[in-house]
């Protein structure tokens, strides 16, 4: 964080009002929690260039992670236009979508995100993320088979990677298999993925939130604390 704002506060001083540069802001605020000052900035950002890079999904992902489900909602389609082959802004999305309880839409939008990752994967067959969450989706899809090969072969891939585990144990959670799901979240938790925000927030992972190992790792934030 200290060098991730280092950087950030330089870019700052050289060139304050580009829009990547505010995205890198964002990004600081993001990591401490400072949603609402961050949706500001993003949404300055997206009002100047819409296409900027990681824009709009950071700004999904705060919107997320303040619980403003029906914003992400709303704002989806634009996000997915102007975000060109970036698949990552699909998953805040369908996380949304899920926490609103539109199954129909999520349903539609899993069948988006399934053809753009294996569009990627056609493309860039090493790409872990890519896999990870394709296997995410397919477990969803009730593709059990398709799924274990892809967690496998993204965990094989990059097996210290925070992301990869932690999307490996939502795919452990939606095949229901708990004792894997719960291994994946701790390796995840020790690799760097430490967003208690996210993970308590995120529907896929509901097999194991009452699991003490959970909560040991992603404690409930209080006022002040």
């Amino acid at each position: 964080m200290q060098r991730a704002r280092a950087a950030a506060e330089k870019a700052m001083t050289l060139h304050p009002g580009l829009p990547e540069v505010m995205v890198a802001q964002a990004w600081i605020l993001y990591a401490k929690g400072q949603y609402d000052e961050m949706i500001v900035i993003l949404r300055n950002v997206i009002a100047r260039k819409s296409d900027c890079e990681g824009a709009y999904y950071l700004l999904l992902r705060g919107l997320y992670a303040s619980g403003k489900y029906q914003d992400v909602a709303d704002i989806a389609e634009r996000a997915i236009e102007a975000s060109g082959t970036d698949y990552n802004v699909f998953v805040p999305i369908a996380n949304s979508l899920g926490a609103l309880g539109k199954k129909d839409a999520e349903s539609n939008l899993r069948q988006r995100v399934i053809q753009a990752l294996e569009a990627q994967l056609r493309e860039i067959p090493e790409d872990a993320r890519a896999r990870i969450l394709l296997g995410a989706y397919y477990a969803e899809d009730g593709r059990v088979d398709d799924a274990m090969r892809e967690a496998n072969l993204a965990m094989t891939l990059r097996p210290n990677e925070a992301m990869v585990l932690y999307n490996a144990a939502c795919t452990f959670c939606t095949i229901q298999k708990k004792p894997e799901a719960l291994d994946a979240i701790t390796k995840a938790w020790r690799a760097g993925f430490r967003d208690s925000d996210w993970a308590r927030r995120d529907p896929t992972l509901s097999l194991i939130h009452d699991e003490p190992e959970f909560q040991n790792l992603y404690p409930e934030k209080r006022a002040g604390g």
